[in-house]
């Protein structure tokens, strides 16, 4: 299940910088991750909340392959992924 955390916005501090370089938010339960959708062009950006089997799906890989080359692994904060948040 995908959880949609309302109110984020991209004006916001990093994860790293709001929580802690060692801390997890609280709307991160065990066993899920923290992706933020930006689009760029057509949806503002938004945050998710999404469990750790996502990283098994082809899709989400083909995601994840698509992030590296536009932003590096050099990333602090919530996994940043190229596509728009409704697709997400």
């Amino acid at each position: 299940r995908l959880v949609q955390i309302k109110g984020f916005s991209s004006a916001k501090k990093p994860c790293s910088v709001e929580y802690g370089r060692d801390s997890v938010p609280k709307d991160v339960k065990e066993g899920h991750f923290a992706v933020i959708a930006v689009d760029g062009y057509h949806e503002p950006t938004q945050r998710f909340v999404v469990p750790l089997m996502f990283l098994e799906h082809p899709m989400f890989r083909k995601l994840l392959e698509r992030a590296e080359e536009e932003y590096g692994f050099d990333h602090h904060g919530a996994l940043m992924v190229p596509c728009q948040p409704s697709h997400l």
